[in-house]
């Protein structure tokens, strides 16, 4: 009798934690899958809005896109400069 009331609750017990692990997977997958749609739909408007745009618009853009990138290149350089007078 001990050994049938066992078995139930580890049987039950293990039940309960596939259970919750394929609710987490569910719920992992859920949310990959949001984001991604999420980027698609993101990029999509920004390419419509792109092929809208006026000529200047677009040089702009891409000046202030190379501006942030340059800017982001002297932050990086000044930061790795002073880790390296630090060591």
């Amino acid at each position: 009798m001990l050994t049938t009331g066992l078995f139930t609750f580890v049987s039950v017990g293990v039940a309960a934690c596939l259970a919750l692990v394929l609710a987490l997977f569910y719920c992992v997958v859920s949310f990959v899958l949001i984001v991604l749609r999420a980027i698609v739909e993101v990029f999509a408007t920004i390419a419509a809005t792109w092929i809208s745009a006026d000529p200047f618009l677009k040089v702009l853009i891409l000046a202030a896109i190379l501006y942030g990138g340059y800017r982001l290149y002297r932050h990086y350089r000044s930061t790795r400069a002073k880790a390296v007078e630090g060591e």
